[in-house]
């Protein structure tokens, strides 16, 4: 939270914010679409909250399509705290300030 206030507080006068959500593989390709773009929205009334016009907010939940890592642990605890990158929330800021 500390650094989406500085984030905030920095891009208010930004033209164009898009917030783009991620998933790990674990789940179906459904159910990761949907949480991707809930964590989108989550980040961006966070940021709307902050002052951020919500109107140049865009969200994104792009779910599984983008990981940073590939795992194949066989435990299950090992696999999720290996996944644990690709589950995040991108953002991309364009404009001046």
């Amino acid at each position: 939270r500390r650094k989406l206030d500085v984030l905030a507080a920095d891009i208010k006068a930004t033209d164009a914010v898009k917030v783009i959500g991620h998933t790990d593989r674990l789940g179906s390709q459904a159910y990761n679409n949907a949480l991707s773009l809930a964590r989108a929205n989550t980040v961006r009334s966070y940021l709307a909250q902050a002052g951020v016009p919500a109107q140049r907010i865009q969200v994104e939940g792009r779910g599984e399509s983008e990981p940073k890592v590939q795992c194949a642990q066989a435990r299950r605890a090992d696999l999720i705290a290996c996944l644990a990158p690709n589950r995040r929330v991108e953002i991309e800021v364009s404009g001046e300030r």
